[in-house]
This record gives structure tokens, sequence and C-alpha cells, in this order.
């Protein structure tokens, strides 16, 4: 494996680190979630949402920990990252809200559908729609601990309108690239 690190009779450090190192193709998944327009703590959750790494009530029981496992949201099923995201009916309204704001098909109700769709490409909305889904993610996660931490409950549509205000402040301020984005797009009620 040494000697594949020679390049002209010298040892080269980066090829010995390349053939240490795994290569693994990067999923299209994974491009979608590092635009430039998430916020870097929407970006951590939404990883740890689509590893199934989120502490979530079925994560904690095999872990070992004692609790009983009901969503925090619907108050109804039991809770893991694929009700969450979104088979839980809080989600889903949310999920539905965003989907008719930004454009996107309905048919689409799993999160990681959601990203390969967005990594196809959508021309312009791009930013949008990675911005849109980055933020829907942590705005479940967040009322999610407020209501299992904090005892406090939001509804769907109040959650949205911080939703809506944070991807329109984040698209309006982040740079160049965002300016082609047509306004009213951003805008629509």
């Amino acid at each position: 494996m040494l000697s594949n690190c020679i390049i002209r009779n010298k040892f080269s450090v980066k090829k010995a680190y390349d053939s240490l190192r795994c290569s693994h193709p990067v999923l299209a998944v994974y491009k979608a979630i590092h635009r430039t327009t998430i916020l870097p703590r929407h970006k951590i959750i939404l990883m740890l949402a689509i590893q199934r790494k989120l502490a979530t009530q079925d994560l904690l029981i095999t872990r070992g920990i004692t609790i009983v496992n009901r969503c925090y949201l619907c108050k109804a099923a039991a809770e893991c990252a694929d009700h969450l995201f979104f088979s839980c009916p809080y989600a889903a309204g949310l999920l539905t809200l965003l989907q008719q704001w930004i454009q996107i098909p309905s048919s689409i109700t799993s999160l990681y559908s959601l990203l390969t769709l967005h990594s196809r490409g959508q021309g312009s909305k791009q930013p949008l729609i990675s911005c849109g889904i980055g933020s829907l993610v942590y705005a479940v996660w967040a009322e999610r601990n407020a209501r299992a931490f904090r005892d406090q409950e939001r509804s769907v549509q109040a959650v949205f309108s911080e939703l809506k205000f944070t991807v329109t402040a984040l698209l309006v301020c982040r740079g160049p690239e965002n300016v082609l984005l047509d306004i009213d797009t951003i805008f629509i009620s």
C-alpha cells in the first residue's frame, strides 16, 4: 500500500491519507443538505434526522431508558423518526403548508424523498426548497422538544409563520446567488 504513495521518488502524505480512508460515494441527499442557504443548526438536525440518530423515544428505549413511547406532537402514536417526519398529523400539516407555499408536489411525504427531489434540481427554486426543508425539520424537532421539556404548545399555523419568516430572511440575506430568486415566490402568502 505504501508503494502506491510514492510520486516522483517522494513519499506523498496526501496519497497515503487517501489510501487509508474509506471512500464512499456522496449521496445526493447529503449534497442537498450542504447548501449555503441552510442554517448550521438546521443542517445538524437534518443530518441527524436522515441518519435516524435524533433522540426520539424509540431510540431511547433501545438504549435502555424506560419511558412511555408516545409522540409529543399528536399524542397518539409511538414516536420514531419515520413518524415525526412526516407521518405525524402535526408534522404532516406543516409539510402540507410548506408544499403549498413552495409549490412542490404534495405526493411526497417522506424526508428522504423530499431531499431526493430537491437534489435532482429545481433551477432557481433550489435554495428555497433546501432552506424550506431544513427549516421544516428543525421546526418539527424544536416544537417536539418545547412540548417535551418546557410544556409549551404552539399551533401549526404559528410554527409555520415562524418557519416562513426564517426562510425568507435567510434567502434575502444570504448572498448573490439568492438574489436571482423571484421575490414573489418567496413572499407568497
